[in-house]
């Protein structure tokens, strides 16, 4: 079943595993020690952060 919610801490793991199959997708690596740190901090850089679901798993995002 395809879901919305918004983004919890509890949904970290999933979103790196989501981020680390999609990046490369288009063209880009995964670099969360560099410019893509603000994935490790989602409360702290983004007002608004949403997770797209189908069952447990992250499909994309919105923020």
């Amino acid at each position: 079943m395809i879901s919305i919610r918004e983004y919890h801490r509890t949904d970290k793991d999933g979103l790196f595993r989501f981020l680390e199959k999609c990046l490369p997708q288009s063209g880009r690596i995964l670099e969360l020690d560099g410019r893509h740190n603000m994935y490790c901090k989602i409360e702290e850089y983004f007002e608004y952060f949403w997770c797209l679901f189908d069952g447990e798993k992250i499909i994309g995002t919105a923020a």
